[in-house]
């Protein structure tokens, strides 16, 4: 009995602390709602699903992607064209450089309880697709175990789906496979969700938030007005593209291969000889980040997100230099097509766009031209019922 009682103590008492700590941090929410909060690209957002639900509402794009999203230097980003508050649709960016389709599928089985995630839009990376997927490493950087136990207490994913991401979880987590299988075998058990070890990593999440680094980010966001319209309707998506066509010119004036100045002066003069056919043993067609995609898609469908896939081109004429197979590239892209075929998913496919100059602003991010692509596909997937 006395076990008992000072059990429920603690969890009143931890209780108490994070009610007044989610009392201060919704006033800080309320206080970066649609403005940093939505643009801010750093691991301690993504470790509180709550952070990321209180500044989503029906008006939001939520974008899932990896490193492309950090960006903004590029005049047709999204931040730039949907970003300032007062216009038809604020953006919601979750990703960075190494998460990919099993990190988004945890993330989003985290948030998908929150009813403003209707839709998502994921930003495949052909990078992302080497044999092995994501490595363990870069996994690692990025696992966060609260959305883990977020995921696994989702009462709408099956336990086939849950099974499924633990088993791939032991296999990028080695060291981790004895937390990970506890979550898994009592995710539904009442005392493991109100446990205090639950509601302490729940609270230390919060914790990490830095209010005032999301502001002072927020801060230095460099802002083109002139890409910007009162109304999204009104766009003139002809004359964006234009405008794309000669800001690429102007950043890519120092090669052929429509790469900006500062990354081809800095990553690709100093050893452009030796990486001519460099590419030549490469390949995307099979790779174990194929199932990670589709694991996400099976985490879409269980909550009713409705996914809409966007599969970015190469630099097709960089990746003719380095020789890297275009039959291999094609697969790639077919592999894409037939998973999103499979699970009956929205797909905006750019694959015809390989030898599209300022498409890709280097050899593997999205450019002026891309993002204005793609900015009017994701205009047009949230416009439609």
């Amino acid at each position: 009995m006395r076990r008992l009682f000072s059990f429920l103590t603690a969890i009143l008492i931890f209780c108490a602390i994070i009610t007044g700590y989610y009392f201060k941090v919704d006033l800080e929410l309320k206080k970066t709602k649609n403005t940093a909060a939505d643009y801010w690209l750093n691991s301690e957002k993504y470790k509180c699903s709550d952070f990321v639900s209180e500044n989503t509402d029906d008006k939001t794009i939520t974008i899932l992607g990896s490193s492309e999203l950090g960006t903004t230097f590029i005049q047709t980003h999204p931040l730039n064209l949907f970003g300032n508050k007062g216009y038809n649709y604020n953006t919601m960016l979750i990703g960075g450089g190494h998460y990919q389709s099993l990190w988004h599928a945890i993330n989003l089985g985290a948030l998908a309880n929150s009813k403003t995630f209707k839709k998502v839009v994921l930003i495949v990376s052909p990078q992302w697709f080497s044999k092995e997927g994501v490595s363990p490493s870069a996994f690692a950087g990025t696992y966060s175990y609260t959305s883990y136990i977020r995921l696994m207490n989702n009462k709408n994913i099956t336990n086939v789906t849950k099974q499924n991401i633990s088993n791939r979880l032991e296999k990028l987590l080695p060291q981790q496979k004895k937390d990970i299988q506890d979550v898994y075998s009592t995710y539904s058990n009442f005392y493991n969700i109100f446990s205090k070890e639950s509601i302490l990593l729940s609270w230390q999440a919060n914790k990490q938030l830095n209010i005032k680094k999301v502001e002072n980010t927020y801060q230095k966001i460099v802002r083109y007005k002139d890409v910007v319209t009162k109304d999204i309707k009104s766009i003139d998506w002809n004359s964006l593209m234009q405008k794309a066509e000669e800001y690429g010119k102007t950043a890519c004036a120092n090669n052929p291969y429509g790469i900006y100045n500062k990354y081809f002066n800095t990553y690709i003069s100093p050893k452009i000889v030796s990486l001519k056919g460099s590419s030549k043993s490469s390949s995307y067609a099979v790779s174990d980040e194929y199932n990670d995609l589709k694991l996400f898609l099976d985490v879409c469908k269980e909550t009713n997100v409705k996914p809409m896939i966007v599969i970015v081109p190469v630099n097709g004429l960089w990746y003719d230099y380095t020789e890297f197979s275009k039959t291999d590239r094609q697969t790639y892209y077919s592999n894409i097509r037939k998973i999103c075929l499979e699970y009956n998913t929205d797909c905006a496919d750019f694959s015809d766009k390989e030898y599209e100059k300022y498409f890709l602003c280097d050899i593997m991010h999205l450019g002026w031209k891309g993002w204005v692509y793609i900015n009017d596909e994701i205009y047009k997937f949230y416009s439609k019922n």
